[in-house]
């Protein structure tokens, strides 16, 4: 088990993306990746802010089985307040997304705000052609599997302000 220690946050209204480092205390005490974040959020979001507004956030947590070998390893959680019911909202995925993430060396990511322009969101794209590759620091995301370039994956373009 073990935690990377770093928490990346994106504030989509300025269009800056920020490292922080992870409050250990709170990863102590809300094991995994559901309750970590939902600490966070009920921490950083009032409790009446409307769900659909720029005030609510939305985060992409991994927890301390991410990125290991265990069964579970490549999940991790999309935690936000549901526009459905005004409660938190909690999605669990698998795949490689979460162990990639674990493995770039974050915990968890933090998406706040509103852009004034549309985020560019594409699925894959080589590194040299990423338009955000060097104000986003998405070069820990690629992947390299004896290519010759990396492939820099979709949160590489997120934030495209």
């Amino acid at each position: 088990m073990s935690w990377a220690g770093k928490i990346l946050r994106v504030n989509l209204t300025n269009g800056t993306v920020t490292p922080e480092p992870l409050k250990m205390d709170w990863a102590r005490a809300y094991l995994g990746s559901r309750g970590l974040g939902s600490k966070y959020l009920v921490e950083e979001v009032d409790a009446k802010v409307d769900p659909l507004s720029a005030d609510n956030k939305i985060i992409w947590a991994t927890g301390p089985l991410t990125g290991t070998m265990a069964s579970t390893g490549g999940r991790y959680t999309v935690i936000t307040k549901g526009p459905l019911t005004g409660a938190i909202a909690c999605s669990n995925s698998g795949g490689y997304w979460g162990a990639e993430l674990k493995m770039a060396g974050w915990d968890m990511i933090i998406f706040e705000g509103k852009s004034e322009n549309r985020c560019i969101s594409t699925s894959m794209t080589t590194w040299p052609n990423c338009a955000m590759r060097r104000t986003c620091g998405a070069k820990a995301f690629g992947r390299r599997k004896k290519r010759s370039r990396p492939v820099c994956k979709t949160l590489c373009c997120v934030f495209a302000v």
